[in-house]
């Protein structure tokens, strides 16, 4: 399974947070991450690293600060944060120690990734996506650019002829979505023409892409323009 090859435990942190906690806790709308890593470092099990593995599976390469939400509307900061796409999990770092959430009751998170904040929800039903899995809300408005991350991870038996040594990898890929009003449109390919198909043909923005030499086949430079769009329907 999944969850052997990493060796990580999941905890359910959010236990702490919607009801299973002291009343110290409860009374607080924040719950800060020493309330958390008190509650649970009896359980914790240490990080087994497996060598000779290339990429990673999750978001960003380092940990880096976020924020989780849970249904409740409670929530949680972590100065060490990340998502495992391949395992389906949140985890949060303190110490040499790595804490897995669990995401049952967690409405929406967000991570700090190069001076930018990136939120991730779920709720979308499309074509290959389903409401429970999350996505990165790219740009959201009366438009929403949605981006889906996957990650496959790949064995080797061994590195070469008479080695036991296995090498392994994490491979990502994406799928983009548009979402207007309750539709969610799935989008096989960025492209400039296929972009410009949800900006109704406005001239105004093919202007905005041309100008600022925007790639409609970078969801990063496509989150830009969705954003825009969105400015100019307000």
């Amino acid at each position: 399974m999944k969850s052997n090859k990493l060796n990580l435990v999941i905890l359910s942190v959010l236990m702490i947070i919607i009801g299973v906690s002291p009343a110290s806790v409860l009374a607080q709308d924040q719950v800060d991450e020493n309330d958390i890593v008190d509650m649970v470092e009896r359980n914790v099990v240490p990080t087994i690293k497996k060598t000779e593995i290339s990429g990673t599976p999750y978001v960003t390469d380092d940990f880096t600060s976020g924020s989780f939400e849970v249904y409740s509307g409670r929530y949680a900061n972590a100065e060490y944060m990340n998502f495992n796409i391949y395992e389906e999990r949140l985890e949060y770092r303190s110490g040499n120690q790595t804490y897995g959430v669990d995401l049952a009751n967690i409405r929406q998170f967000k991570l700090s990734v190069d001076g930018t904040e990136r939120l991730f929800k779920r709720g979308y039903d499309s074509r290959r996506l389903d409401g429970d899995e999350f996505v990165e809300v790219a740009a959201e408005g009366p438009l929403t650019f949605l981006v889906k991350h996957e990650v496959n991870f790949n064995e080797n038996a061994s590195s070469g002829y008479g080695s036991a040594t296995k090498q392994a990898s994490y491979s990502k890929t994406e799928r983009y979505y548009f979402k207007e009003g309750d539709k969610v449109s799935n989008v096989r390919r960025l492209n400039k023409r296929r972009v410009m198909g949800y900006f109704e043909g406005s001239k105004k923005m093919e202007t905005f892409i041309d100008q600022n030499n925007l790639d409609m086949s970078n969801p990063r430079d496509v989150a830009i323009a969705v954003s825009k769009f969105n400015e100019q329907k307000m």
